[in-house]
């Protein structure tokens, strides 16, 4: 175990070794992560490798992610999956989710992380977190939202969330524009 200093209290961090990494890696309840110390047998002979805490890298989610080394061969970790599979270790975590219980992606603390199924961590960033999807909130709607109907209306465009317009309300622009227009040449001819 390794003693941290925290505001003048005495607090412990629990170090466990990575499941097939025993040896090489340990990972803290506090979601760090470090090289245990070793002797390593080389082409020019043996050295010894300290141990030390190591760097994490944010990837492009947002999440914390780190490279374990082992036979020469680098693998990524999510540092939140290293964690719970360390700690609470279940036969079939592929098929689960890591929630965040307070929604920050880099806390990796134990206490903040639980295994879940993808429905558990929808349910619990929309009604727990108050977060929204990513999905559109019109995509599934036969309706565009003036209320005219989808079926068979419409025009394809790839910048709309449901990748259509209607067609409807197309010509209702394209009349209104037209009307714009023809104000504007009138407003000229009489200036």
């Amino acid at each position: 175990m390794l003693a941290v200093a925290l505001r003048g209290r005495q607090m412990s961090e629990i170090w466990l070794a990575i499941p097939d990494y025993e040896g090489f890696y340990e990972v803290s309840d506090s979601g760090r992560v470090r090289s245990v110390s070793r002797t390593v047998i080389g082409r020019w002979g043996s050295q010894r490798w300290e141990g030390r805490v190591m760097a994490q890298n944010t990837n492009r989610d947002g999440y914390l992610d780190i490279g374990l080394r082992r036979n020469g061969v680098v693998k990524k970790f999510l540092v939140h999956r290293l964690v719970l599979m360390s700690f609470f270790p279940i036969d079939e975590f592929q098929d689960l989710q890591v929630n965040h219980k307070d929604g920050v992606k880099t806390n990796n603390c134990l206490t903040n992380l639980e295994w879940c199924t993808h429905l558990e961590n929808m349910h619990h960033m929309t009604h727990v977190l108050q977060k929204k999807t990513g999905k559109p909130a019109n995509v599934d709607r036969k309706v565009c939202f003036r209320g005219h109907l989808l079926d068979g209306n419409t025009y394809p465009d790839p910048r709309r969330a449901t990748g259509v317009v209607c067609a409807t309300c197309s010509k209702a622009a394209a009349n209104a524009y037209q009307n714009r227009k023809l104000e504007e040449k009138k407003l000229k001819e009489l200036a």
